[in-house]
């Protein structure tokens, strides 16, 4: 079986294996940017996979080497966040990288 990024190719009769340009992936035999929301760890001409951002992290735009913690005030709960959450109400979210709220307002 050949596949990329859950796309199988193993029916396709030829599979031109050229090198996936930096900051790109094979997207059904055409190379598209990395999208925003994940990153690709390497910028070497030739790799093909790229990673979802991890919960706690985000990222606005695409072709990125790393993602950005979620700034405080926010929170990031699910992988391959584009955009940070605004911290829900009754909560504190005082530390970068917030995936769930864990800290309740204080009283008063």
């Amino acid at each position: 079986s050949v596949s990329n990024n859950r796309v199988d190719y193993s029916n396709h009769t030829s599979i031109n294996m050229r090198a996936v340009p930096p900051l790109s992936y094979l997207n059904h035999m055409e190379y598209s940017d990395i999208p925003a929301g994940t990153y690709k760890e390497d910028t070497i001409f030739g790799t093909c996979n790229f990673t979802l951002c991890p919960a706690g992290s985000y990222m606005p735009t695409a072709r990125n080497t790393s993602c950005r913690l979620c700034p405080r005030g926010t929170i990031c709960p699910r992988a391959g966040m584009h955009t940070p959450l605004p911290c829900p109400s009754g909560y504190v979210c005082h530390l970068s990288g917030t995936i769930n709220p864990t800290f309740p307002c204080p009283q008063g």
